[in-house]
């Protein structure tokens, strides 16, 4: 497989001002850090399998990392989390009630686990839109988010690192 078909690189080889050159370059050494290429520049099996993800290398990278630390489901939801409009919404009128609402989900491991904590409460109340109002959570980036679920990019990936059975586990759970 051509480096050039990594879908991350051929965006941004357009044509060859010195701007777009450095773009690939650190592109390539980004590939390199993540484990995708090899000292040679060829893809390694890590970066095929990397390259098949319709993901930033980075979020490629910890998707398939996550599959060795047993945590694949909570990865796939911090990266719908990441991928739609923002999670918290704040009115200028009511800016010190919505930072409130914001703690009681806030936790010292990290942004990506507040994510997850708002993430697991939405699904306990059921996507109750009462509830988002009160904790000034945006409605419709959750609702993107629970839809996002099985939809066919999940199931592709979940199909590629975990196989059939484990895929058919993780959407009967979010049925």
């Amino acid at each position: 497989m051509r480096v050039s078909s990594y879908y991350y690189l051929s965006a941004r080889i357009t044509n060859n001002d010195d701007n777009n050159i450095l773009k690939v370059i650190r592109g390539l050494e980004e590939l390199y850090a993540l484990g995708a290429l090899n000292d040679q520049g060829k893809l390694t099996p890590t970066g095929k399998r990397m390259s098949e993800l319709p993901l930033d290398p980075t979020l490629s990278k910890v998707l398939l990392y996550s599959q060795e630390l047993e945590c694949t489901e909570e990865v796939v939801s911090v990266i719908a989390l990441l991928s739609v409009d923002t999670i918290f919404f704040s009115p200028k009128d009511k800016r010190d009630k919505a930072e409130a609402a914001k703690k009681k989900f806030l936790t010292n491991e990290g942004d990506h686990i507040t994510l997850l904590n708002v993430l697991k409460t939405f699904r306990l109340t059921k996507d109750d839109k009462d509830w988002c109002q009160e904790n000034f959570i945006n409605t419709r980036s959750m609702k993107q988010v629970m839809v996002s679920c099985p939809q066919p990019l999940l199931k592709h990936l979940f199909l590629i690192l975990l196989g059939l059975r484990a895929f058919l586990l993780f959407a009967l759970g979010c049925i």
